[in-house]
């Protein structure tokens, strides 16, 4: 029989959900895996790690199945969680931790979609007391963006962020830890939406309200992460939000003229 002191409990809080991750008999766990993904949520979410909480919205129970056949693909196991059901879910310690974030990262989605909220590949700086955020595709400057900022303005993200819906106002909030700007500070709190911004780098500095509803869509589908689970309802309302919002287009060099527009 397994002690319960043997297990290994992480708690985590992201926008409002409260997450506890359960490692069965930590000390005897039969594969490195298992031991990798608490490394990878003492990391990737370290900033997010609370004490015990009384309301959990989801548990990861990671457990030992040494009889399991898996299929070993390089140096990374494949396999399929165990047990599930609305509010926890059962994962082999076999699972490689490719899979492991797969999982949890659809948890995430899941869960956000029931509260009005979604995720955003997004940096974005804290300007007048309200989060505007500065969409672009990989490479299209949402880090450059914000270190230019900082020198008038709070960094607060620049790779994603969690958008949600509450009663009737936009808040945004972090998510995870690892990203360029480590200056940017990390904890579990909301702040209100600002100006939403889709930028390019450029040899001027230009700012645009964004008119066209179509444009508007096609460029919010590639950053807004839509997933598979629940897909009408995440269009439903991504298509409110941008109905909700006003959106900007963002011409910037790489030098300190855009803070005169901003």
């Amino acid at each position: 029989m397994i002690k319960r002191n043997n297990n290994k409990l992480i708690y985590i809080r992201i926008a409002g959900l409260s997450f506890r991750f359960i490692f069965v008999d930590y000390k005897n766990i039969l594969y490195p895996e298992g031991k990798r993904v608490k490394e990878y949520l003492e990391e990737e979410y370290k900033y997010f790690i609370t004490k015990k909480s009384k309301n959990i919205d989801f548990t990861f129970i990671f457990k030992n199945y040494p009889d399991l056949k898996t299929i070993n693909i390089g140096k990374m196991f494949y396999v399929s969680t165990g047990i599930s059901n609305n509010n926890s879910v059962e994962i082999f310690n076999q699972t490689s931790i490719f899979l492991a974030k797969h999982f949890i990262n659809r948890v995430i989605e899941k869960l956000l979609i029931k509260q009005n909220g979604f995720i955003v590949h997004a940096s974005a700086s804290i300007i007048r007391n309200k989060a505007c955020l500065f969409i672009a595709d990989s490479g299209g400057g949402k880090s450059t963006i914000v270190k230019l900022l900082s020198k008038k303005y709070t960094p607060y993200s620049d790779d994603k962020v969690i958008i949600k819906k509450e009663f009737n106002k936009y808040y945004v909030y972090q998510f995870k830890s690892s990203e360029k700007i480590f200056y940017a500070q990390k904890r579990e709190r909301k702040i209100k939406l600002g100006k939403i911004f889709f930028i390019k780098k450029s040899k001027i500095v230009q700012i645009k309200e964004i008119l066209d509803k179509t444009d508007i869509i096609k460029k919010a589908s590639r950053n807004f992460f839509i997933g598979e689970i629940n897909r009408s309802e995440r269009y439903k309302k991504l298509f409110q939000f941008i109905t909700d919002n006003k959106f900007y287009s963002l011409l910037f060099p790489n030098d300190d003229s855009v803070l005169l527009l901003i």
